[in-house]
């Protein structure tokens, strides 16, 4: 199961466990806040459980500039008051702010779901794939080399000891 620990191979139950406390934490906290009083201690847990930190970090930087939208205080939500001047209607605002909340929350739910997403292979884009070469076929290619660079020199190559 995805939800059991990680001696049982799941690790989705404690990862899910702080992106919702980071979550509600966003609610109360601004993102500054989150960074240097609960991420620290959160987080380094956690990675002893998730093997894969770029993941983690994705996650929680998702989480953390979700907190700049929520109301009542989301620095955007704080800055667009102060700037109006005046007091703002509640529901009108969160009608408002629902399509960017959720179009964070379906990246929040894709990068969840699919965490290979965030990699790729490198060497898989840029080149075909290689085979070793076996000794025999290195010192033919190394006395070929050889031949080529300086015909006279001797056709073996020399083995260093």
């Amino acid at each position: 199961s995805l939800l059991a620990g990680p001696a049982d191979g799941g690790v989705y139950g404690p990862l899910l466990a702080v992106m919702l406390i980071l979550g509600l934490c966003a609610f109360v906290l601004d993102a500054f806040e989150m960074t240097f009083v609960v991420v620290p201690v959160l987080i380094p847990p956690l990675l002893m459980r998730v093997p894969d930190a770029t993941w983690v970090a994705v996650l929680t930087l998702l989480i953390l500039q979700t907190s700049f939208l929520v109301p009542p205080f989301g620095y955007a939500v704080l800055m667009l008051r102060n700037r109006l001047g005046r007091s703002l209607d509640g529901g009108r605002f969160v009608r408002a702010l629902l399509p960017y909340l959720l179009a964070q929350f379906a990246v929040l739910i894709v990068v969840l779901a699919f965490p290979s997403l965030l990699w790729h292979d490198r060497a898989t884009l840029a080149a075909p794939a290689t085979r070793v070469l076996s000794d025999k076929e290195v010192g033919e290619l190394l006395r070929r080399q050889t031949e080529q660079e300086d015909p006279g020199r001797a056709t073996e190559p020399r083995r260093q000891e």
